[in-house]
């Protein structure tokens, strides 16, 4: 993020905060599973992000950080709950916190992959899925408006689905190993 384009610093940090909400509710809500909590402790994280802006380096990941932040909001509610009957031990719960860090970052790269996916498909083939995925429209009112048999329209499906699998596979393969 260019920060010199701010003329108030903590605009910058206000727009990475905001930026990650919901990537950092997600974190959250796995570590507690209870979506009153997470909402609570992403308020609570916030706060503390907040609070310690002035600490966060600019050339360190804000995701990975304010995670770390998050994951000390989530161990506090967790020890003042502790007359609750817990599912999760803290050595788990810091495995499974810093699992979702790594994965996360394998989701962003697949959603950017299948982005780039999407535009090599034929427009017959985008038109076929934003109608089935994106709209209230059933696979047989599809069907019916194409004038095509059922199971022509879930067979056209499965093989968009498969193409954009292999796709996807493909270019994180690429990105993994430049060299293939």
């Amino acid at each position: 993020m260019d920060a010199s384009r701010y003329t108030n610093p903590d605009d910058a940090f206000v727009e990475l905060l905001a930026k990650n909400q919901v990537r950092l509710r997600s974190y959250i809500a796995t570590l507690v599973r209870d979506s009153g909590a997470a909402d609570d402790l992403l308020q609570e994280a916030s706060m503390a992000l907040w609070k310690n802006r002035k600490a966060y380096d600019s050339n360190r990941d804000f995701f990975r950080w304010a995670c770390g932040m998050a994951l000390i909001e989530v161990l506090r509610f967790r020890r003042k709950a502790a007359t609750d009957k817990l599912l999760f031990d803290e050595a788990l719960l810091n495995t499974l916190a810093a699992d979702y860090i790594k994965h996360v970052e394998d989701w962003d790269r697949r959603e950017i992959a299948l982005s780039g996916c999407l535009q090599k498909l034929s427009a017959k083939d985008r038109w076929l899925l934003d109608a089935r995925y994106r709209s209230d429209v059933t696979t047989a009112q599809i069907a019916q408006q194409l004038g095509k048999p059922l199971s022509t329209i879930y067979s056209s499906l499965s093989r968009i689905r498969e193409t954009l699998f292999r796709c996807v596979q493909s270019a994180i393969a690429q990105e993994s190993h430049p060299s293939i």
